[in-house]
């Protein structure tokens, strides 16, 4: 298998599926949820990589926020502001699209991250530009090996 067949595999092969910090509710209000937050700001490295899935009470994926909103919020001490008001539109693909499909999302579109989605939008995992290479990488050796 090369890399070319290897790219029309389902994103799903790729994706990255530790979702549980990704997640918050589109009710929520930023201020009940600061320790949410600041674990987040120190688990990433790059702010890019800094993001948060909206859901609604049905954990039907509604958008998501980046480095850029919550940011923007803080500075602003805009506490009392809910999740929902702050999200916008994701990149989501399906968990059966196929990788090339992901590395053509993330070529063309403004974020660095693609929400992978089941087919009731629920939130299924997530494909990040700053890692799709390495994961691609790890992928091709295991199968090649």
């Amino acid at each position: 298998m090369n890399r070319i067949t290897l790219s029309d595999k389902p994103v799903k092969m790729i994706m990255e599926n530790d979702i549980a910090s990704d997640i918050v509710y589109a009710d929520k209000q930023i201020k009940d949820q600061f320790d949410k937050i600041a674990n987040k700001l120190m688990s990433v490295n790059d702010p890019r990589d800094f993001f948060f899935v909206v859901l609604d009470k049905k954990e039907t994926v509604m958008g998501m926020i980046t480095f850029d909103e919550i940011k923007n919020v803080l500075n602003k001490k805009q506490y009392t502001k809910k999740f929902g008001d702050l999200k916008i539109k994701p990149n989501i693909l399906l968990y059966t699209d196929s990788i090339k499909d992901a590395m053509n999302k993330l070529r063309d579109e403004p974020y660095d991250i693609i929400l992978i989605v089941d087919k009731n939008c629920k939130y299924f995992g997530k494909v990040k530009a700053t890692t799709i290479q390495k994961r691609l990488n790890e992928l091709f050796d295991t199968l090649s090996s």
